[in-house]
């Protein structure tokens, strides 16, 4: 399932926010990485040195940030169905679960 493109991150729009914003962290702050965008706020982004970094990280922050998107769409759709997943791999573990827990009731068991 796709995520819906109002919610994608922007690449443009990032590096955009990195050149105006570096070193207050505008680009994290966008990106949902809040505790990063502080971080770069109070060390007026990371010294500098974490602004130069970031020129190459960006690309991947941005990717993370639409994959946490979609998988956060995912968890609200499995969440509306409200339907347990059934299936040949579920039932056979279920009947693995079953029987371990019988075998640990018949062991708890005295025998007299």
């Amino acid at each position: 399932m796709a995520v819906e493109q109002k919610y994608r991150k922007s690449t443009v729009l990032t590096y955009i926010l990195y050149f105006v914003g570096s070193l207050t962290g505008l680009q994290h702050f966008y990106l949902g990485r809040d505790f990063q965008g502080f971080l770069y706020l109070s060390t007026l982004g990371g010294y500098g040195i974490g602004t130069l970094l970031d020129l190459f990280r960006l690309r991947r922050y941005v990717a993370d940030a639409n994959e946490e998107d979609e998988e956060m769409a995912l968890y609200t759709l499995s969440k509306k169905l409200k339907k347990p997943s059934w299936g040949l791999e579920r039932a056979f573990y279920q009947t693995i679960t079953g029987t371990l827990y019988s075998l640990v009731a018949c062991g708890c068991i005295d025998p007299q």
